[in-house]
């Protein structure tokens, strides 16, 4: 006669590990930083664009040095431009650039976004409905995910901000602010919280 082999138990989580666990528990959060001064990010912008052109100059400047180098017989490589730099010389706007990266965190705003709980994300979800058609009653292909993208997004970042407290007023002057780029980078922080599979790690 075979020998049976007896099932493992099944194990689970206790009535006193729930209590001690639960009393812990917290959701997700992520911190989303955004400068909203757009002429001090153009600003900034600009110069590092310019220094770092230079630096890919100097680099090419160097390449051709360094083969003239090793071939001195060959004086097609010979450097015709500008001496080439030395490679602790700063760029003559880098100290340009360095005061605007300071200022630049006196203007940094930095968004706490929190999960909110499966039962807020469902009212949210529940109250922006996708798009119908009136004449054939399909849903409208802009809202082919389930809700309606002209409205879901904006309730799911205003909801998810944890810190600063979203007031009506401060809503309305942080909506009228952001850039296209800046709400999405809210929206996806928002979305990431929310939706993405729990990683555990063994």
């Amino acid at each position: 006669m075979a020998e049976t082999t007896a099932a493992p138990p099944i194990v689970g989580t206790t009535d006193d590990e729930f209590d001690s666990i639960i009393e812990d528990a917290n959701l997700p959060v992520l911190l989303v930083r955004l400068c909203l001064d757009g002429k001090l990010r153009r600003e900034y912008e600009d110069v590092k664009t310019r220094i770092t052109g230079r630096a890919a100059e100097r680099d090419s400047a160097r390449t051709v040095s360094a083969a003239a180098a090793l071939n001195e017989g060959d004086t097609r490589l010979a450097s015709k431009g500008p001496t080439v730099p030395a490679d602790d010389e700063p760029d003559p706007e880098q100290a340009h650039l360095d005061e605007l990266v300071e200022r630049m965190r006196t203007k940094l705003m930095t968004f706490v976004v929190q999960a909110v709980s499966s039962k807020e994300y469902n009212r949210i979800l529940e109250g922006n409905p996708p798009r119908k058609d009136p004449a054939t009653g399909r849903i409208d292909q802009r809202d082919y995910q389930g809700y309606n993208s002209a409205t879901f997004p904006a309730a799911l970042v205003r909801a998810s901000i944890a810190k600063p407290t979203m007031t009506d007023a401060r809503w309305a002057k942080l909506d009228a602010a952001l850039t296209d780029a800046q709400f999405d980078k809210l929206f996806q922080a928002s979305a990431e919280v929310n939706r993405r599979d729990e990683d555990i790690p063994f």
